[in-house]
């Protein structure tokens, strides 16, 4: 499927696309570029933890949301399952989380300008939209209060699983 949006997406286009993250247990996959430091924000706002690979420039960040010792988690058992997935730039440098999402197929989401930048068709949905257009478009519709959900799409304590989980990988790390 294809969302094309201008330089935001409408609030229809936003509606449809909560819809089909609402109740999933998601993560946001942070590939290489550069993200507005509103994607914490949408983070909270979905409920889905930031994926924060080393050329997202997002490990700078000091927020529970940021997974940055993710690869230590897909290649352990501590690693929560995964619905969907809303991928912004190139995939994650990881081995392990390219086989990860290989394996358990979740639902792919991928927000970009040009392409989908997936090598294997794997995404479900394509949405023509910058990253930041994309978030502003969210946050924008959270703000109307009209258009999404009251709370998080994922289920409670899903982000902490993630959180919980990064520490113990950095413990482990250390």
């Amino acid at each position: 499927l294809l969302v094309s949006g201008t330089r935001v997406l409408s609030p229809s286009q936003v509606a449809s696309i909560a819809q089909t993250l609402a109740g999933q247990r998601g993560v946001i996959l942070c590939g290489e570029g550069s993200y507005p430091e509103s994607i914490v924000e949408f983070a909270r706002l979905t409920g889905f933890p930031l994926i924060a690979d080393p050329l997202s420039n997002l490990r700078n960040l000091d927020d529970a949301f940021v997974i940055d010792s993710y690869d230590n988690i897909f290649g352990s058992d501590r690693c929560p399952a995964i619905d969907v997935t809303i991928r912004f730039g190139r995939w994650p440098v990881s081995k392990r989380c390219f086989k990860a999402f290989e394996a358990d197929r979740p639902f792919q989401v991928v927000v970009d300008e040009a392409q989908t930048r997936d090598f294997n068709a794997d995404t479900d949905l394509f949405v023509r939209c910058s990253p930041a257009g994309f978030i502003e478009s969210f946050l924008g519709a959270s703000a109307d209060g009209d258009v999404l959900p009251a709370s998080p799409f994922a289920p409670d304590g899903y982000a902490r699983e993630w959180a919980c989980a990064n520490v113990c990988a950095r413990t482990a790390i250390e």
